[in-house]
């Protein structure tokens, strides 16, 4: 103990120094105000382990000692300086029947080098509720947010752990979020967005992971049923549709793949022409047939590949030209 420490002991009331240590270590407290009381593990008397560190100010009539608490490293969800998480989101079919919306497939994967704690809801909505910024915009511009909700009478997650390059993988279905509606024909635009506000609210920040990453394959899609029945499309022979467009199949081909890669889109060579235009346009067209069978040619004229003999024939339904459907 220092010279000028020991001083200032000394001139304390000599009362106060005859007190036991307890109990002037309660006068103490009882005089700090309740938001200055905090307690420190190293002292008997102050079990708060959350008191990480000490301010000693010196008044006029005695010491004083001031506690600032905080939250222990040890204790704290430690965030990467980056997110490691990559949010892909995929709506599909872009385009259906009426009474018929599409998909939300939802993947949620660990690009980091360590494992990643994680919440899981099995339930629709409260995956949405707690991971999904969601708006659904109907055919005559209503603004629809989900009303299905997510009641948590009971905590509905479970956690776990996602290991390095792992993902969580969900599929929505949107009647599931919006019930009620009726998904009559038209266009309607899904605005949807990896959010974890509402789940950091609940967990204290644990859990609610950030997208470093985030990808988004929509947002509209279209409900509308085909124009007339299925039909089919032989090689060069032109086909004339029930709008009075027309189409001719030309031929199939496909990419040489390496092994472990990705697989050859099946590559078709047509011919059309739409109701107005005045001559057939060459098209490419390159489907991926394991993700969709829907393609878009000339401005918007939506068609769906229903089945193929390659190189000879092509089974399609046709929608005719539909609003905000373009040619990739």
């Amino acid at each position: 103990m220092s010279a000028a420490w020991r001083n200032r002991a000394a001139t304390l009331p000599s009362s106060r120094r005859e007190q036991p240590l307890a109990a002037r270590n309660s006068a103490d407290r009882r005089r700090l105000p309740a938001s200055k009381v905090a307690t420190c593990p190293w002292t008997p008397y102050f079990h708060d382990a959350y008191a990480s560190f000490v301010w000693l100010s010196l008044a006029a009539t005695g010491l004083v000692m001031t506690l600032v608490s905080s939250t222990p490293p040890s204790l704290a969800l430690r965030a990467p300086s980056s997110s490691p998480l990559e949010v892909t989101l995929v709506l599909t079919p872009l385009v259906g029947e009426p009474g018929h919306p599409p998909r939300l497939t939802v993947e949620a994967k660990n690009l980091g080098a360590q494992p990643l704690p994680f919440m899981r809801f099995t339930s629709t909505s409260c995956f949405a509720h707690f991971y999904l910024s969601l708006r659904l915009t109907l055919p005559g511009g209503k603004p629809l947010t989900p009303s299905a909700g997510c009641a948590v009478l009971k905590w509905p997650g479970i956690e776990l752990t996602l290991a390095p390059g792992a993902a969580e993988r969900r599929e929505l279905k949107l009647e599931e979020l919006f019930p009620g509606l009726a998904w009559e024909k038209g266009r309607y635009e899904l605005d949807a967005q990896w959010n974890p506000t509402e789940l950091a609210a609940y967990k204290n920040g644990r859990f609610a992971w950030n997208a470093q990453m985030q990808s988004y394959t929509g947002p509209g899609f279209n409900l509308a049923p085909a124009l007339g029945p299925q039909v089919r499309a032989e090689k060069d022979k032109p086909l004339k549709l029930p709008d009075g467009a027309v189409l001719t199949f030309k031929s199939h081909s496909h990419k040489r793949t390496m092994a472990g890669g990705p697989p050859s889109p099946l590559i078709t060579y047509l011919s059309f022409k739409s109701p107005s235009g005045p001559a057939l346009e060459d098209v490419q067209v390159n489907l991926q047939l394991d993700e969709t069978r829907l393609f878009v040619v000339g401005d918007g004229y939506v068609f769906e590949l229903v089945a193929h003999d390659y190189n000879e024939w092509m089974d399609l339904r046709y929608f005719g030209k539909l609003s905000g459907q373009r040619r990739e």
